[in-house]
C-alpha cells in the first residue's frame, strides 16, 4: 500500500492556525486592587491551636521557677508581673494559698 501526498497540501503553503483571542485579563477593572485569599483546612486550624496550647504551657511554667520571695525591689515586681502575665495567680491551689496568706496576715 502506497501512501501519497495529501490531495489539499499544496508545497510552499503555511498551515494556518486558528488565532487564540486575548487572554482576558481577570480584573476587569484598572483601579480595582487584587485581593489574594487563603483558607486554612479545619485539621491545619486544630494543630495550630493544639501548638499554642503547648508553648502556652511552656510560657507558664517559666515563672514558677523564680520565687518572688527570693527576688529584691524591681526583680521581684517584674516577676510578679510575668505570673500575673501568665496565669499563675488563676490556678485554684495558687489562689487558695493566697487566701489562707492573708487570712493569716489579719490574723495576727
Amino acid at each position: 500500500m502506497e501512501i501519497g501526498p495529501l490531495s489539499n497540501h499544496q508545497s510552499g503553503q503555511q498551515s494556518e492556525r486558528p488565532e487564540k483571542p486575548a487572554p482576558k485579563c481577570m480584573n476587569s477593572e484598572p483601579n480595582r486592587e487584587i485581593v489574594d485569599r487563603i483558607d486554612i483546612s479545619l485539621d491545619a486550624r486544630a494543630r495550630l491551636s493544639e501548638l499554642a496550647d503547648q508553648e502556652l504551657k511552656k510560657e507558664r511554667s517559666v515563672p514558677t521557677l523564680v520565687d518572688p520571695s527570693q527576688l529584691k525591689g524591681a526583680a521581684r515586681i517584674d516577676a510578679i508581673r510575668r505570673r500575673v502575665e501568665t496565669g499563675f495567680y488563676d490556678k485554684p491551689e495558687v489562689r487558695a494559698r493566697i487566701a489562707d496568706n492573708l487570712i493569716d496576715d489579719w490574723n495576727s
